[in-house]
């Protein structure tokens, strides 16, 4: 399903506003400065999300699996939990994922960007060419890398 604004009112400063009913979802993708948002808990196995363009997805879990791609400036924030996260971010992307509570979490930034993430077991961190990762949630064990500039930073 994909959702658009009519050509018409695309470039005239209007706000548009949709309700969408669903049984299940598989994936969320946001761009151009939308705003995605939900009331309801998202209750499954897997959840895609991918947030580009300055678009920003605010969302509650409760799944084992996620993963999250951020591009050109595109926000993402997540809350609840999930077993495993992976979350690939460039060019700016801004990933809020403090309040989720992960076992694991592999997250990558490159081309800046920045990340805060909650793991209890284990997070594999990267960054290349700038970016920030802060790691929550005091895991056992951290794998870090970073190349040509870069922050990883463990925090209470």
């Amino acid at each position: 399903l994909k959702i658009r604004m009519k050509l018409t009112k695309m470039l005239s400063g209007e706000d548009t506003k949709v309700t969408l009913y669903f049984k299940n979802l598989q994936s969320i993708d946001a761009n151009e400065g939308s705003i995605v948002s939900s009331k309801h808990i998202f209750k499954q196995t897997t959840l895609d999300l991918s947030s580009q363009e300055g678009a920003m997805i605010e969302v509650d879990l409760d799944v084992e699996n996620t993963t999250v791609k951020l591009n050109s400036g595109g926000i993402i924030n997540l809350s609840g939990k999930a077993v495993t996260q992976r979350a690939t971010i460039t060019s700016g992307g801004i990933f809020n994922a403090k309040n989720l509570e992960t076992s694991q979490t592999t997250v990558s930034i490159s081309a800046g960007g920045s990340a805060e993430v909650n793991a209890k077991t284990l997070v594999n961190a990267k960054v290349k060419a700038g970016g920030t990762i802060a790691i929550y949630g005091k895991p056992k064990e951290i794998k870090q890398e970073t190349f040509a500039g870069g922050t990883i930073v463990t925090k209470e």
